[in-house]
């Protein structure tokens, strides 16, 4: 079983989340607790997808300024500065709104 992420073709964070999600034996069956790499995975496919799109609708607010622009070659390296950013953002405080909801996600259901 493999999961596909709609819009992240080409950020490997689908890629990532394919290859640690196997299908239930990745479960742990006692309590419902996932992997350590599934949680990572998890968090990280959370984390730089809410800071991701945050970062992204921050650089839409702002405009281009008249003087002092770099053109084409700024748009292209903001985007790898922006990518950067996230994934920093992400480890530093992801955990914080990504654990509640993994453990919820991995709550035994009846």
């Amino acid at each position: 079983m493999t999961i596909e992420v709609a819009g992240m073709a080409g950020t490997g964070i689908g890629t990532e989340m394919r290859a640690l999600y196997r299908g239930p034996q990745t479960l742990d069956q006692s309590g419902g607790k996932g992997s350590p790499e599934l949680h990572k995975a998890f968090t990280d496919f959370v984390g730089q997808t809410f800071f991701g799109e945050l970062l992204k609708q921050m650089r839409a607010t702002v405009g281009k300024p008249a003087y002092m622009h770099g053109g084409m070659g700024e748009d292209i390296f903001q985007s790898q500065l922006d990518q950067v950013l996230v994934e920093r953002i992400t480890d530093s405080s992801a955990a914080t709104f990504s654990d509640p909801m993994y453990r919820l996600m991995m709550a035994p259901r009846s």
